[in-house]
Protein backbone atom coordinates (compact mmCIF):
# COMPACT_ATOMS: atom_id res chain seq x y z
CA UNK A 1 0.00 0.00 0.00
CA UNK A 2 2.93 2.57 0.99
CA UNK A 3 4.12 1.47 -2.70
CA UNK A 4 1.54 2.59 -4.52
CA UNK A 5 0.83 5.97 -2.35
CA UNK A 6 4.25 6.69 -3.66
CA UNK A 7 3.78 6.15 -6.81
CA UNK A 8 0.56 8.07 -6.77
CA UNK A 9 2.58 10.85 -5.37
CA UNK A 10 4.80 10.88 -7.81
CA UNK A 11 2.40 10.85 -11.01
CA UNK A 12 0.32 13.76 -9.42
CA UNK A 13 3.76 15.95 -8.78
CA UNK A 14 4.35 14.78 -12.39
CA UNK A 15 1.10 15.77 -14.06
CA UNK A 16 1.11 19.02 -12.06
CA UNK A 17 4.41 19.98 -13.33
CA UNK A 18 3.25 19.63 -16.61
CA UNK A 19 0.17 21.83 -16.20
CA UNK A 20 2.13 24.91 -14.62
CA UNK A 21 4.86 24.09 -17.36
CA UNK A 22 2.05 24.47 -20.05
CA UNK A 23 -0.10 27.32 -18.17
CA UNK A 24 -1.71 30.31 -20.14
CA UNK A 25 -1.38 33.84 -19.49
CA UNK A 26 -4.48 36.50 -20.38
CA UNK A 27 -3.71 40.27 -20.57
CA UNK A 28 -6.71 42.41 -19.86
CA UNK A 29 -4.62 45.71 -18.81
CA UNK A 30 -6.27 46.16 -15.68
CA UNK A 31 -3.18 46.23 -13.55
CA UNK A 32 -3.76 49.44 -12.32
CA UNK A 33 -5.65 52.63 -12.89
CA UNK A 34 -5.12 54.55 -15.87
CA UNK A 35 -5.95 57.94 -17.39
CA UNK A 36 -8.80 58.49 -20.63
CA UNK A 37 -7.02 60.69 -22.46
CA UNK A 38 -3.67 59.89 -24.68
CA UNK A 39 -1.87 63.01 -23.67
CA UNK A 40 -1.47 61.89 -20.02
CA UNK A 41 -0.59 58.02 -20.89
CA UNK A 42 2.95 56.01 -22.20
CA UNK A 43 3.10 53.77 -25.30
CA UNK A 44 2.76 50.37 -24.33
CA UNK A 45 6.38 47.96 -24.97
CA UNK A 46 7.74 46.43 -22.02
CA UNK A 47 5.27 46.62 -19.18
CA UNK A 48 4.74 43.05 -19.85
CA UNK A 49 7.64 41.78 -20.47
CA UNK A 50 8.44 39.87 -17.15
CA UNK A 51 5.53 37.40 -18.60
CA UNK A 52 7.62 37.29 -21.51
CA UNK A 53 5.35 39.35 -23.36
CA UNK A 54 5.99 42.75 -25.14
CA UNK A 55 4.71 45.19 -27.66
CA UNK A 56 5.75 47.49 -30.72
CA UNK A 57 4.51 49.05 -33.46
CA UNK A 58 4.74 50.41 -36.94
CA UNK A 59 2.42 53.18 -36.83
CA UNK A 60 2.76 57.11 -37.62
CA UNK A 61 3.51 59.39 -36.01
CA UNK A 62 5.85 56.98 -33.63
CA UNK A 63 4.70 57.81 -30.08
CA UNK A 64 1.37 55.74 -31.07
CA UNK A 65 3.50 52.90 -31.72
CA UNK A 66 2.80 50.00 -28.33
CA UNK A 67 -0.37 51.53 -28.15
CA UNK A 68 -1.82 53.21 -25.12
CA UNK A 69 -3.56 51.22 -22.27
CA UNK A 70 -5.95 53.90 -21.38
CA UNK A 71 -10.28 53.93 -19.14
CA UNK A 72 -13.13 52.96 -20.73
CA UNK A 73 -14.17 56.31 -20.08
CA UNK A 74 -12.20 57.54 -23.14
CA UNK A 75 -14.13 59.18 -26.42
CA UNK A 76 -14.13 55.75 -28.32
CA UNK A 77 -17.99 54.70 -28.37
CA UNK A 78 -17.51 51.31 -26.18
CA UNK A 79 -16.65 49.96 -22.85
CA UNK A 80 -13.83 47.49 -22.60
CA UNK A 81 -14.44 43.91 -22.83
CA UNK A 82 -13.56 42.75 -19.18
CA UNK A 83 -12.45 45.72 -16.54
CA UNK A 84 -12.14 49.01 -17.09
CA UNK A 85 -8.55 49.35 -19.55
CA UNK A 86 -8.15 48.25 -22.97
CA UNK A 87 -5.20 48.98 -25.08
CA UNK A 88 -6.18 51.82 -27.67
CA UNK A 89 -4.74 53.08 -30.67
CA UNK A 90 -5.44 56.47 -32.04
CA UNK A 91 -3.52 56.55 -35.81
CA UNK A 92 -3.63 57.27 -39.49
CA UNK A 93 -5.78 54.94 -41.64
CA UNK A 94 -3.21 52.80 -43.54
CA UNK A 95 -0.23 51.24 -42.05
CA UNK A 96 -1.41 50.42 -38.38
CA UNK A 97 0.81 47.54 -37.83
CA UNK A 98 0.89 46.48 -33.74
CA UNK A 99 3.59 43.34 -33.34
CA UNK A 100 2.91 41.75 -30.07
CA UNK A 101 6.43 39.14 -29.36
CA UNK A 102 6.62 36.24 -27.11
CA UNK A 103 9.77 35.14 -25.53
CA UNK A 104 8.19 31.74 -24.88
CA UNK A 105 6.39 30.06 -28.31
CA UNK A 106 3.48 30.02 -28.51
CA UNK A 107 0.45 27.34 -29.61
CA UNK A 108 -2.57 29.57 -29.55
CA UNK A 109 -3.04 33.56 -29.40
CA UNK A 110 -6.15 35.56 -29.44
CA UNK A 111 -7.20 38.76 -28.72
CA UNK A 112 -10.57 40.63 -28.96
CA UNK A 113 -11.22 44.21 -30.91
CA UNK A 114 -13.12 46.46 -31.65
CA UNK A 115 -13.37 50.00 -33.46
CA UNK A 116 -15.44 53.37 -33.09
CA UNK A 117 -15.43 53.24 -37.15
CA UNK A 118 -15.36 49.74 -38.11
CA UNK A 119 -12.85 48.51 -40.30
CA UNK A 120 -11.17 45.21 -41.10
CA UNK A 121 -8.02 43.65 -39.07
CA UNK A 122 -5.96 40.94 -39.51
CA UNK A 123 -3.70 38.92 -37.17
CA UNK A 124 -0.62 37.30 -38.66
CA UNK A 125 1.16 34.56 -36.53
CA UNK A 126 4.75 34.41 -37.08
CA UNK A 127 7.44 31.70 -36.22
CA UNK A 128 11.14 33.05 -34.68
CA UNK A 129 12.27 32.97 -38.97
CA UNK A 130 9.55 35.25 -39.90
CA UNK A 131 7.27 32.34 -41.53
CA UNK A 132 4.10 32.95 -41.70
CA UNK A 133 2.32 30.18 -39.46
CA UNK A 134 -1.12 31.56 -39.45
CA UNK A 135 -3.69 34.34 -40.41
CA UNK A 136 -7.11 35.51 -38.84
CA UNK A 137 -9.52 38.36 -40.20
CA UNK A 138 -12.59 40.31 -38.84
CA UNK A 139 -14.62 43.28 -39.79
CA UNK A 140 -14.41 45.16 -35.92
CA UNK A 141 -17.51 47.23 -35.18
CA UNK A 142 -18.18 48.81 -31.21
CA UNK A 143 -19.17 45.07 -30.52
CA UNK A 144 -15.92 42.95 -29.28
CA UNK A 145 -14.77 40.58 -31.88
CA UNK A 146 -11.95 37.80 -30.94
CA UNK A 147 -9.38 37.33 -33.45
CA UNK A 148 -7.48 33.76 -32.90
CA UNK A 149 -4.36 32.09 -34.38
CA UNK A 150 -2.90 28.64 -33.56
CA UNK A 151 0.25 27.17 -34.77
CA UNK A 152 3.24 25.03 -33.15
CA UNK A 153 5.96 27.65 -32.48
CA UNK A 154 4.87 31.38 -32.93
CA UNK A 155 7.15 33.64 -31.75
CA UNK A 156 5.03 36.64 -31.92
CA UNK A 157 1.72 38.02 -33.98
CA UNK A 158 0.84 41.51 -36.32
CA UNK A 159 -2.11 42.97 -35.77
CA UNK A 160 -3.27 45.24 -38.60
CA UNK A 161 -5.86 47.66 -38.56
CA UNK A 162 -7.45 50.05 -41.49
CA UNK A 163 -8.87 52.28 -39.34
CA UNK A 164 -7.63 55.23 -37.21
CA UNK A 165 -9.69 54.46 -33.99
CA UNK A 166 -9.85 51.10 -32.63
CA UNK A 167 -8.74 49.15 -29.16
CA UNK A 168 -7.86 45.87 -28.33
CA UNK A 169 -8.44 43.47 -24.98
CA UNK A 170 -8.23 40.23 -23.22
CA UNK A 171 -4.90 38.89 -24.93
CA UNK A 172 -4.96 35.14 -24.45
CA UNK A 173 -1.65 33.34 -24.96
CA UNK A 174 -1.36 29.64 -24.36
CA UNK A 175 2.56 28.32 -24.41
CA UNK A 176 3.73 24.91 -26.13
CA UNK A 177 5.15 22.50 -23.70
CA UNK A 178 8.82 22.23 -23.64
CA UNK A 179 9.96 18.26 -24.47
CA UNK A 180 10.52 18.46 -20.81
CA UNK A 181 7.03 19.01 -20.24
CA UNK A 182 5.99 16.62 -22.71
CA UNK A 183 8.21 13.90 -20.51
CA UNK A 184 6.68 14.71 -17.18
CA UNK A 185 3.37 14.16 -19.07
CA UNK A 186 3.58 10.63 -20.34
CA UNK A 187 5.77 9.49 -17.01
CA UNK A 188 2.71 10.72 -14.85
CA UNK A 189 0.12 9.34 -17.28
CA UNK A 190 2.36 6.03 -17.45
CA UNK A 191 2.24 5.78 -13.89
CA UNK A 192 -1.44 5.96 -13.14
CA UNK A 193 -1.49 3.87 -16.27
CA UNK A 194 0.50 1.11 -14.59
CA UNK A 195 -1.61 1.34 -11.36
CA UNK A 196 -5.07 1.02 -13.33
CA UNK A 197 -3.52 -2.32 -14.75
CA UNK A 198 -1.78 -3.72 -11.77
CA UNK A 199 -5.24 -3.07 -9.52
CA UNK A 200 -7.36 -4.55 -12.01
CA UNK A 201 -5.14 -7.95 -12.35
CA UNK A 202 -5.11 -7.76 -8.34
Amino acid sequence: MAFVKSVLALAATALLAASAASAATTLNFDEQAESSLFIYSTPLTDRYAPLGITFSGTTTPQNTRGGYILDQASNFGFDALSGTNFLAFNAPTTGNVENIAFATASAFVSIWGASSFGGTFTMNAYDAAGTLLDSAVADFSTNWTQLSVASIGIARVELIGNNGAYAYDDLHVSAVPEPSTWGMLLVGGGMLGWLARRRHSA
